[in-house]
């Protein structure tokens, strides 16, 4: 209250004694009207959008927002006589106000009246681009797509130019699910426009991306087979097709065009060739080996002859390697491979990828050992050895050395490469697989010591992979029982390594029965499941997670097994209603599960929701009502 004789007057607050009054907050007319139209009180709005209007000379998007209040209120004499005062004003485009015009006649019903307007409106448009886009841009901003669309059409007819306005039409052609129209506009565009393919590809991936049907990809195939048989001279549509047909990971179909566009385009197989690296990078063996192999008979005696054959090497021995169980009669055929291929290479640094695969082979598949280091340690000898070179080479040599069981001399390579590549991605491989050593050999301190560097100072794989081991170990090492249960565990881990599967097997069985209960057990389980997932034995695989899920649901592992049990119904085994229910069991029982985003995400599309994208917003000039 007031102090003294002091009288508060009307309005006034009070203020203690000594205070400096607060500030009367001010208010945002702008925003204020802006929120006016948001709500539908188009009185209020219009009476800002007046004032705004009156005081900003005429300002353009005040009048929009004024004309769209009055339209609002159904006040069309008011509104009229707006847009005829800003027509006189506007001596660039005055053309453009007959569709606002005509919307006023089409509001109150008279559509005739408002089609001859739009009409006029037309009629009007000047010989340039500018105000084609004037006039679709005002037709746009009251949804007459229709009229935007022939207000094009038009103006590539005034402007004699069939290729303008592609971008705009493809659009809209978006906006109304017209995928076949827009793709061909798109196409036009690419095909006027070369520099902005780029920028096509990738509103098309961007668009195939949204569209679970696959409307758009078929819509696109459709245009483009049809554009690239009729395409004569030159290879843009069937280039593009090759594209697409990749992008969709058909890589049968995407062979067979790169074949065409080779021979049509002439360019001496490396599209083939490119195509092969794709397929490989994709685990698509069947087609590389098919690429690599028609490179070969049609490209005799040419320099792309050599890098076919090393193509086809690597993809004949990483799809040999890929599987786990040794498939011991293709051994001799890959082990010629190589001979043939180093035989036109050398064995020196040039080739040291291939020589390191060679090794590789040898030492893990043929048990060759002797000839695994007599392939790689001359070339440490090399001059002008880059300390890369020196890495992979040791890293190699190391892996020989544990294959054969000197894991000292092992351990001395892997600590070499360590001190020579500190703190590069060579350098904690190396620190890792000294790690994993330690591990295998049941020195679990040691291996702790080294894998609790490698949590915080190296890259997020190698990173992880140490945290999960070190967290392994840690949970399962205190007790002598248990202790014995990891050794066991920590030999079939080796064994594993090694691709002695059935001895992997049966030391998992010694670390399960170790004791009469073992912590361990659930890891015992996961692993048999990844070995017979390995041997494609899905079935198997899946006894063994279910296990998991029954008897340890409260363990770490519980939800990891629990996505992969899911994975493998859904993509192996085809039990797409058990799969749904398992990636549900996931996101609802393990709701911080860092696999419950993408279980939710499956279980979705399993259960056949479609995906609710909005299409790209337009380009409007005016806000939107839709008046009752």
């Amino acid at each position: 209250m007031a102090q003294g004789n002091d009288v508060l007057k009307p309005g006034e607050l009070y203020t203690p004694l000594g205070k400096t009054p607060a500030p009367k907050p001010q208010v945002d007319e702008r925003s204020l009207a802006y929120q006016y139209y948001a709500n539908r009180e188009f009185d209020k709005a219009a009476v800002l959008f007046e004032k705004f209007y009156e005081t900003s000379n005429n300002n353009y998007n005040d009048y929009r927002y004024l004309f769209y209040s009055l339209i609002g209120l159904g006040d069309y004499d008011k509104a009229e006589k707006l847009v005829k005062q800003q027509q006189k004003t506007d001596k660039n485009y005055p053309e453009r106000y007959y569709i606002d015009l005509g919307y006023i006649q089409t509001s109150k019903g008279n559509q005739k009246n408002g089609i001859k307007l739009y009409e006029d409106a037309m009629s009007k448009i000047k010989p340039n681009e500018q105000s084609v886009r004037t006039i679709a841009n005002a037709f746009m901003g009251l949804r007459e797509t229709d009229y935007a669309v022939k207000t094009y059409v038009k103006g590539r007819e005034i402007l004699s130019n069939p290729t303008l306005f592609s971008n705009e039409l493809a659009n809209i052609h978006y906006s109304r699910h017209n995928y076949v129209a827009m793709v061909d506009e798109y196409l036009n565009y690419a095909e006027s426009q070369p520099s902005q393919l780029q920028y096509v590809y990738g509103r098309f991936q961007d668009f195939m991306s949204r569209d679970p049907e696959g409307e758009i990809a078929d819509a696109l195939k459709k245009v483009l087979l049809s554009k690239a048989q009729k395409e004569k001279d030159g290879t843009f549509y069937s280039e593009m097709s090759l594209w697409l047909f990749i992008q969709l990971k058909e890589f049968e179909l995407a062979y067979t065009q790169a074949i065409a566009v080779d021979k049509k385009a002439n360019r001496e197989g490396y599209g083939i060739l490119e195509l092969a690296g794709i397929c490989l990078e994709n685990n698509i063996y069947g087609t590389a080996i098919k690429c690599y192999k028609h490179l070969l008979s049609s490209y005799k005696n040419h320099p792309i002859e050599l890098e076919a054959e090393i193509g086809l090497l690597n993809t004949e021995y990483r799809q040999f390697a890929s599987k786990i169980d040794i498939d011991k009669s293709k051994l001799a055929e890959i082990d010629k491979m190589f001979a043939n291929v180093l035989k036109k290479t050398g064995t020196d640094l040039s080739s040291l990828d291939v020589v390191l695969s060679y090794a590789e082979f040898n030492s893990f598949y043929k048990r060759d050992y002797e000839k695994a280091i007599s392939l790689v340690e001359p070339l440490l000898d090399a001059a002008r050895l880059k300390s890369q070179d020196i890495a992979r080479i040791k890293i190699c040599l190391g892996d020989t050395y544990l294959l054969a069981g000197d894991q000292w001399e092992a351990t001395l390579l892997y600590s070499q490469v360590e001190k020579l590549m500190k703190d590069e991605p060579l350098g904690h491989e190396a620190k890792f697989k000294n790690a994993q050593l330690f591990y295998y050999m049941g020195e679990f301190n040691w291996a702790e010591a080294k894998l609790d560097i490698l949590k915080t100072s190296t890259g997020k794989l190698i990173a992880n992979d140490a945290m999960r081991l070190s967290l392994f170990i840690k949970d399962n090492k205190d007790e002598d029982s248990v202790s014995m249960a990891l050794s066991y565990f920590s030999k079939a881990e080796l064994a594993n390594f090694k691709k002695e599967i059935k001895e992997a097997l049966q030391y998992l069985d010694s670390a399960a029965s170790a004791n009469a209960w073992s912590p361990i057990e659930d890891d015992v389980l996961y692993k048999k499941a990844e070995i017979f997932l390995a041997l494609n034995d899905y079935k198997t695989a899946d006894s063994l997670l279910a296990q998991i899920g029954e008897k340890f649901q409260q363990e770490i592992i519980a939800d990891e097994a629990l996505y992969l049990r899911a994975y493998i119904n859904d993509k192996f085994i085809s039990n797409k209603d058990v799969a749904q229910s398992l990636y549900q069991s996931l996101f609802l029982d393990y709701p911080e599960s860092v696999f419950a985003i993408a279980a939710r995400n499956r279980f979705r599309e399993l259960r056949g929701d479609v995906e609710n994208s909005e299409p790209e917003k337009l380009f409007f000039f005016g806000p939107l009502i839709n008046v009752q």
